[in-house]
């Protein structure tokens, strides 16, 4: 584990991984990787950060490798972790057991997603409360449906491989605004719906890339609060910021130490006005 040793405390911010989420293992990659996160939170006035590879057999293994983390680790980043691993680490940590965040990669990928869909409704001149989405495999991103509903979309079908031989997915989106499409493979089956026909929008790197410019804020403010859990509603503020900054030629923001103040300052009136206050 790194730490920083000038004031014999580790230090505030752990970007964490055990690697389950990879393909492959990929061994001091991996850790390059992680010292690569925790270099950029800090080049863009986050917290400081150190970097650290677990080695877990199963999600509970990783659950108490979280909770054994020193007590001056107050937030965790959490990366390159499988699916359903994540959702263990969520039921057992959920509201930050013993005073600990958990913010994983997936919820950052989520919030890009959000994001580029509003700034594409924009463009389309498509208010949120009538706009259509479709959202394929939504079950890999199980916190996008709640964030697409924080941010006033509420037309949405969820559907899965499972649904295709009934209801294919070019039937099903023939009408939509939009296609979020989460499958991990490559399918053809959208290209017929043309260029008049529905947004389509996958996870790609450099959507994660410019969405991790909103991650210091959001620690900033976590580690100056006593708030242990990311509420829906504050990843759905951050969205609509990352939206509106975002320049007519661009996806997003470009990653610019300015950023964070910005979104440092939305997730606070996010935090003191809860929605429905």
């Amino acid at each position: 584990m790194t730490t920083d040793q000038s004031n014999g405390l580790a230090m505030p911010v752990a970007v964490v991984s055990d690697g389950s989420g990879l393909a492959e293992p990929v061994g001091f990659e991996l850790d390059s990787v992680l010292r690569g996160y925790a270099r950029l939170l800090r080049q863009l006035g986050g917290p400081r950060a150190c970097d650290i590879l677990l080695n877990a057999y199963d999600a509970h293994e990783l659950v108490d490798g979280l909770r054994a983390l020193p007590a001056e680790v107050r937030a965790v980043y959490l990366v390159h972790t499988d699916a359903s691993r994540l959702a263990t680490v969520q039921r057992n940590l959920g509201g930050g057991s013993g005073g600990r965040l958990v913010i994983a990669d997936q919820d950052v990928t989520a919030m890009a997603l959000c994001a580029k869909l509003l700034t594409i409704l924009t463009r389309r001149g498509r208010a949120t409360a009538t706009s259509q989405v479709v959202l394929a495999e939504g079950s890999t991103l199980p916190n996008l449906g709640p964030l697409l509903m924080a941010v006033q979309i509420f037309d949405i079908a969820f559907w899965k491989e499972a649904d295709a031989p009934i209801f294919p997915l070019e039937r099903v989106s023939q009408d939509a605004d939009a296609v979020i499409d989460l499958r991990t493979e490559q399918h053809d089956d959208l290209r017929a719906l043309g260029e008049t026909g529905p947004a389509i929008l996958t996870p790609k790197d450099k959507d994660f890339v410019g969405s991790i410019g909103a991650l210091p804020g959001l620690l900033n403010v976590a580690l100056d609060s006593p708030i242990t859990r990311i509420d829906i509603d504050v990843y759905a503020a951050v969205a609509q910021a990352l939206c509106t900054m975002t320049p007519p030629d661009q996806d997003f923001p470009g990653i610019d130490p300015a950023l964070t103040d910005s979104i440092e300052w939305t997730v606070r009136q996010a935090v003191r006005h809860p929605r429905g206050t």
